[in-house]
């Protein structure tokens, strides 16, 4: 374990290391935070200008939990951390992994389905045909 503990910091800051149950509390920094959930939480926020007070509002949980989030010492449940995806305009699968390839287009798509959801009580049968028939395409 020692030995472990020796290669591993130049990547981590230790908080807290207990040796009888090899127990390791720790902190990525620099590059290596980039490459977490915490670290992408941080980029986005950054990127779009949303304090986490205002991230804990959208996503109905506590500022302290949302720190929690960005420092790497805890995840989020699934429903949470779908809300944060979307408050941040991304994909839960982006700040998972980092997998940026359907992100852009999810985030659109879910933009689309919500303004659908809103609108279609108010929209004619004409135009609910109209929106069927642009995503169907032409024979």
């Amino acid at each position: 374990m020692r030995e472990y503990l020796e290669l591993a910091l130049d990547k981590v800051i230790i908080m807290n290391y207990n040796p009888e149950r090899e127990v390791i509390i720790a902190f990525l920094e620099g590059e290596a935070m980039k490459n977490t959930f915490g670290g992408r939480l941080s980029a986005l926020l950054q990127e779009k200008g949303i304090q986490q007070q205002e991230l804990a509002k959208h996503a109905g949980v506590t500022e302290a939990a949302v720190s929690h989030y960005v420092n790497g010492t805890r995840i989020p449940r699934s429903s949470v951390l779908a809300r944060i995806a979307a408050a941040l305009g991304t994909s839960s699968d982006y700040l998972i992994s980092g997998d940026s390839g359907n992100a852009e287009r999810e985030s659109e798509m879910n933009q689309l389905k919500r303004m659908i959801a809103r609108s279609a009580s108010q929209m004619s049968r004409e135009e609910k045909m109209e929106i069927i028939s642009i995503l169907m395409g032409p024979d």
